[in-house]
């Protein structure tokens, strides 16, 4: 873990990145249930992986990172039923 730079509890992490990680999530999904699933998703694996960060940016990057990814998949877990079916 980089000195100085502690771990944040998860309503810190709320705060500070919440707004943009659901509206990250939203962009990509443009339905605010599934956008919030994706914010509580990105914590849960913010909890698990408990990553060590350089700085705010490093943690910010992140934490939009995974809400990326995660808003990815699950837009292609959407069109696999449909993709099956062909």
């Amino acid at each position: 873990m980089v000195r100085g730079f502690r771990p944040k509890t998860a309503e810190q992490v709320l705060e500070l990145h919440g707004t943009g990680i659901l509206r990250l999530a939203y962009s990509y999904l443009h339905n605010r249930e599934d956008a919030e699933d994706v914010l509580q998703e990105t914590l849960i694996q913010y909890l698990r992986k408990a990553p060590a960060f350089n700085d705010e940016q490093h943690e910010k990057a992140w934490f939009l990172r995974v809400a990326a990814n995660i808003s990815k998949k699950s837009l292609w877990e959407r069109t696999l039923p449909t993709m099956i079916q062909l």
